[in-house]
């Protein structure tokens, strides 16, 4: 009978065993804890804003620069409609590139992982691309080197 209630005994004479370095535990790790969420809710230090004088009527305020949008390089594009023109089963010249986004992916999977796929888990550069051939449009994503191509969408 003992040996069939070791199992369920052992933890429980464990803790009887070890009773002072338990506690000794417990207490660590409260105040572990305790420090953990103090230190996460320290607030910042309350700061001025500085503010510029209003821009008088002879000087018009001057526009903030646009910005930079990154563009599709050559060897990307390229690769990217070679392998929408096999996947496709169209030439490479009745392509038409409509679009190029750049984006920040969620996963190595693009954000189009596949049911039992694993995918790394860090944020991926790269672009939502927009092709089309006739009446057909595809939206498909692809990393900044053009390695990881995925359709997205079907139109």
């Amino acid at each position: 009978m003992q040996t069939l209630l070791w199992p369920l005994l052992w933890p429980i004479r464990w803790i009887r065993q070890h009773r002072f370095n338990v506690w000794k535990l417990g207490i660590i790790l409260c105040l572990l804890s305790a420090s953990l969420q103090l230190g996460c809710s320290m607030e910042e230090p309350a700061t001025t804003p500085v503010t510029s004088p209003p821009p008088t009527a002879s000087t018009p305020p001057d526009p903030a620069p646009p910005a930079e949008q990154p563009q599709l390089s050559e060897a990307v594009r390229d690769t990217l409609l070679a392998a929408i023109a096999t996947d496709q089963s169209v030439s490479v010249d009745q392509l038409q590139l409509l679009d190029a986004t750049a984006q920040t992916w969620t996963d190595g999977c693009l954000g189009l992982a596949e049911p039992d796929e694993i995918c790394t888990m860090a944020l991926v550069e790269g672009w939502s691309v927009t092709v089309t051939h006739g009446d057909q449009t595809w939206t498909y994503r692809t990393d900044s080197s053009g390695e990881q191509i995925r359709l997205e969408s079907e139109a």
